[in-house]
C-alpha cells in the first residue's frame, strides 16, 4: 500500500454531477459481532461465524442524469436499518428514503447535503478498477474506495459526493462491494412514495426501538445497525 500523503477534503458542487446512465449491483456482507467472537463454545461460535460469513445481500444502484436510486433486491432479507430505497437528486437538493421496518413503510423527505470526505493518496485495485481511498466521520468510521474510471458520482446508501463510482464502502458493521456494473441509456428513476411520513430522527428512533424489542425477544442476538 502507498504511504498516506497530505489528505484533502473533497466537497463537490451540485453542478459537477455526471450525465448518462449506469446499473450497478452490490453485495452486502456483515461484520462479525463481538458477541459472536466471544462465545466460549467453539462449535456454536464456528456455526454462527459461518452463518454470518454466508450472508451476502444484493443491492441495486441506478444512476441517470445525475440522480441515483439505491435499493435492496430482497427487502425482507436485508438487515434492519438497511431496508432502504434511497433516491437522491443532487441538482435539486432532494433526498427521499423509504424504509421498511418489519413490514411497515416509512417515508423521509429531506434536503440532500453532500457528504464531506477526506480523499487520501492511497490506492488499490478492487474488482479490476483502479480505486482511491476516502474516509469520513469521526476517526474515519466510513471508508470508501471509488474509481474515476466510471464517471458517476454515486455509491451505496445514497452517498453521491465522490468524483467516481464507489466500488467498496466499508462501515463498522457491514461492507458493500460492487459485483457488476453496466452502462444504460434507458433508465427510469422514480422517487419512492407511500408509507408514513416521518422525520429522519423519528425514523432512527423507530428502528432502534424495533431492534431493541427484537433483541429482548431473542436473548440479545439482534444488533442495531449503526449507519
Amino acid at each position: 500500500m502507498k504511504r498516506l500523503l497530505a489528505p484533502i477534503v473533497f466537497l463537490l458542487g451540485l453542478t459537477a454531477f455526471a450525465q448518462g446512465g449506469y446499473e450497478a449491483v452490490y453485495q452486502q456482507t456483515l461484520a462479525l459481532p463481538d458477541e459472536v467472537k466471544n462465545i466460549e463454545d467453539e462449535a456454536v461460535r464456528r456455526t454462527l461465524t459461518e452463518q454470518y460469513e454466508a450472508i451476502k445481500n444484493p443491492y441495486t444502484l441506478l444512476c441517470y442524469d445525475g440522480k441515483t436510486l439505491f435499493s435492496p433486491v430482497n427487502i425482507t432479507k436485508a438487515v434492519l436499518g438497511t431496508r432502504s430505497i434511497i433516491y437522491v437528486d443532487p441538482s435539486s437538493g432532494e433526498k427521499i428514503t423509504k424504509e421498511d421496518v418489519m413490514g411497515k413503510a416509512y417515508l423521509v423527505k429531506e434536503d440532500y447535503v453532500p457528504e464531506k470526505w477526506t480523499v487520501l493518496d492511497e490506492t488499490a485495485e478492487i474488482g479490476g478498477y483502479h480505486c482511491k481511498k476516502a474516509v469520513r466521520g469521526f476517526e474515519g468510521e466510513f471508508t470508501a474506495w471509488f474509481t474515476e474510471e466510471i464517471p458517476v458520482h454515486a455509491g451505496p446508501m445514497g452517498y453521491c459526493s465522490l468524483p467516481g463510482l464507489i466500488v467498496k464502502l466499508e462501515m463498522e458493521s457491514m461492507t458493500f462491494t460492487l459485483s457488476s456494473v453496466k452502462s444504460s441509456e434507458k433508465l427510469s428513476l422514480k422517487a419512492p412514495s407511500g408509507g408514513k411520513k416521518v422525520s429522519r430522527d423519528e425514523l432512527d428512533e423507530i428502528i432502534v426501538e424495533k431492534a431493541r424489542s427484537m433483541s429482548n425477544g431473542t436473548g440479545g442476538r439482534v444488533k442495531v445497525v449503526d449507519l
